[in-house]
């Protein structure tokens, strides 16, 4: 009888672990001081390891902030790509359903954060700006191309520039998450997220979906001449 395969040691499934506990501790650290502000020594002391562990695993303090944020936004990405290649039904509810899908992630406090240190430090750090559009904005923008297309293929949408209707997509997902983690506690008026994200879906959709077919109107009778009066 063959032995079971006796556990992987210790060190072998902590060395594994590592990569993520260095992303998370960064992530927090980022978002507590700035990606500036942060020193490499301090992610170190808060995930428990050595200078000489964080750089076996990461070149810079730019790699290790490039990854944090792909491993914490590419899986929701590959989700929604999974979603609009299998959802079998009409456009317009897969529609509904991603915008959602995209809020129930967006708006927690942890992603909100990572879209505020890269857009915070775009200027300051231009290899890690560039590196999160190309892997990380367009990806999203190309997920977003791909269901508009389907429903102008399907004729639930009007025809329209995919590239520019995506981006308008993100906007409003990506600024209500943002002012529900940072502005809103000092704002007096009631915020709804469940019908901030109703509105954004209503208005959305108002603007593309497609126009029903209006029937021929009918052609109205001729005018007949008026009878002349007799003088």
């Amino acid at each position: 009888m063959a032995s079971s395969p006796s556990p992987a040691p210790r060190w072998r499934r902590r060395s594994d672990e590592r990569p993520a506990q260095l992303m998370a501790a960064a992530l927090t650290l980022f978002a507590q001081r700035g990606f500036a502000a942060t020193k490499t020594e301090e992610i170190a002391r808060a995930a428990g390891v050595t200078v000489g562990t964080v750089y076996r695993y990461f070149e810079s303090k730019e790699a290790l902030f490039e990854a944090a944020v792909q491993e914490a936004i590419l899986p929701l990405v590959v989700e929604a790509e999974g979603q609009i290649e299998s959802f079998p039904g009409p456009t317009v509810e897969l529609y509904r359903r991603l915008v959602r899908y995209a809020w129930e992630h967006a708006s927690t406090p942890a992603m909100a954060n990572v879209a505020r240190i890269v857009l915070a430090e775009a200027h300051n750090f231009p290899k890690v700006a560039r590196a999160h559009v190309e892997r990380v904005i367009a990806r999203i923008q190309q997920a977003y191309c791909l269901l508009l297309e389907r429903g102008i293929q399907r004729g639930e949408f009007r025809p329209m520039d995919v590239s520019l209707a995506s981006r308008v997509m993100v906007a409003p997902i990506l600024y209500g998450a943002m002012y529900l983690n940072s502005l809103q506690p000092y704002d007096s008026r009631t915020f709804s997220a469940e019908r901030y994200v109703d509105s954004v879906i209503d208005l959305f959709l108002q603007g593309i979906t497609a126009e029903p077919a209006r029937a021929p109107s009918r052609k109205p009778p001729p005018l007949r001449p008026r009878p002349k009066r007799a003088r």
